[in-house]
């Protein structure tokens, strides 16, 4: 309701003329906006989404998988060279034998170590690119990006946390059930795969197992047969649980590489 301007009685703004005086009532004006302001965002197309290269994932898991198989080889050299410490001290071995398997010992650690630097690059170049895959499926709500998928790695102590953050964020979003995209918020409610936990877990104990082995070693200055021969067990402890993670790190670039691949 308006009041009139002629005579001040109250008239509605959809009349043509005030009923008491007749004087004609001007219409507010109203801005016009044109159809489609009103119409519903277009859906999502697929065009928008990024997909993962299976060959990429496929490549990146076998890598993970022969690390696995050289961390457990180079576990099984420095569990005989714990055998041979160990005989060294009652005498049941000689320094020949020590010699001996202590090569072995020491050369496939540096395969495993050289293998898994290999693996680890190609690993961050599939996870910058499984992230951004991912979070193209429209998803909101997002607490990490690309970019973390590299340079997480490279923080001293946040290296042990950051870097599953984001993979959590990865394997939520690209999970089939959060729907078709966008998947908005839908991807929130859904589970981490338990590999991923496994993987991420064993890793963290395997290399902390680690420093205790070489911390053992280091800390004996007179390097005595006992001392020695608890390290190599240590450390061959050590290698056995990242034997671990590296086979659940492969099973889960698998997975992941299957989820968002190219249909």
């Amino acid at each position: 309701l308006i009041a009139c301007s002629e005579c001040g009685h109250e008239v509605s703004t959809a009349a043509q003329a005030c009923p008491h005086c007749g004087n004609p009532i001007r219409q507010p004006a109203t801005v016009s906006q044109p159809a489609e302001y009103f119409a519903p965002p277009p859906p999502m197309s697929q065009d928008n989404v990024r997909h993962l290269s299976f060959g990429l994932s496929g490549t990146v898991a076998g890598f993970w998988w022969a690390s696995a198989a050289f961390y457990a080889l180079s576990a099984f050299f420095m569990f005989v060279t714990w055998a041979v410490w160990t005989g060294l001290k009652d005498g049941s071995t000689s320094i020949s034998d020590m010699i001996e398997v202590d090569a072995g010992a020491f050369g496939s650690s540096i395969l495993a170590s050289t293998w898994m630097w290999v693996t680890g690059i190609l690993f961050i170049v599939w996870f910058f690119q499984a992230y951004r895959a991912a979070e193209s499926r429209g998803a909101i709500g997002t607490k990490w990006s690309g970019g973390w998928a590299i340079g997480a790695w490279f923080i001293p102590f946040a290296n042990l946390v950051i870097p599953k953050l984001v993979m959590n964020e990865v394997d939520r979003m690209s999970n089939p059930l959060a729907g078709a995209p966008p998947i908005e918020q839908q991807w929130k409610q859904m589970r981490r795969l338990v590999i991923s936990d496994l993987w991420w877990i064993l890793m963290v104990l395997g290399w902390a197992i680690w420093l205790i082995g070489f911390y053992t070693y280091e800390s004996e200055p007179t390097y005595t047969a006992s001392a020695v021969g608890l390290a190599y067990l240590i450390i061959a402890l050590s290698l056995a649980v990242n034997a671990a993670a590296a086979a659940f790190a492969g099973g889960l670039v698998f997975t992941l590489g299957k989820r968002m691949r190219r249909p």
